[in-house]
């Protein structure tokens, strides 16, 4: 169960919150009970940005959590 969190947010595609969650969680991973959860994840659902964050900030699959709903572009 989720008890804190911290919520990224921007107005457009390509201005970086992908990037900036994979640094967050790069940094936080050592801490077990950090995960990364993108809920509502559009565009392209092989290369999505869960995907993107998980192998940039090298996450074990127990600090993912896969979106809830995925919806093409």
């Amino acid at each position: 169960m989720l008890t804190r969190g911290l919520f990224i947010t921007g107005t457009d595609t390509g201005v970086g919150k992908t990037f900036v969650s994979a640094l967050l969680m790069s940094a936080l991973k050592k801490h077990s009970d950090v995960c990364y959860f993108k809920p509502v994840q559009t565009g392209a659902i092989e290369d999505d940005d869960t995907t993107t964050v998980t192998r940039l900030a090298q996450l074990p699959e127990s600090q993912v959590m896969n979106p809830v709903y995925r919806f093409a572009a």
